[in-house]
């Protein structure tokens, strides 16, 4: 639940080890949490990443995510990413 929603769930920073990666892992996490929360009857998803994680971008709009805002973290030097998906 974000913020206390009865309607959004949050994804932050989903990620799969190195030495797995390419093996579809990804995609049936992303997958099930979808599923877990068209269960709980959410009606949106929130999530963000990293500008940087190229992989995870092209997996998350593949999973019908689309970008809303990039927002810059300079305390870890990278820039986050916030997607949204409907369900």
């Amino acid at each position: 639940r974000e913020d206390g929603s009865d309607q959004s769930g949050r994804i932050v920073r989903m990620s799969v080890a190195d030495d797995q990666q390419g093996r579809g892992l990804g995609r049936q996490i992303g997958e099930a949490l979808l599923a877990a929360a068209r269960e709980r009857g959410f009606i949106q998803v929130l999530l963000e990443t990293n500008d940087d994680w190229e992989s995870a971008l092209q997996l998350y709009r593949s999973l019908g995510f689309q970008e809303v805002a990039r927002r810059p973290n300079p305390d870890f030097g990278f820039v986050e990413v916030h997607m949204t998906l409907k369900l």
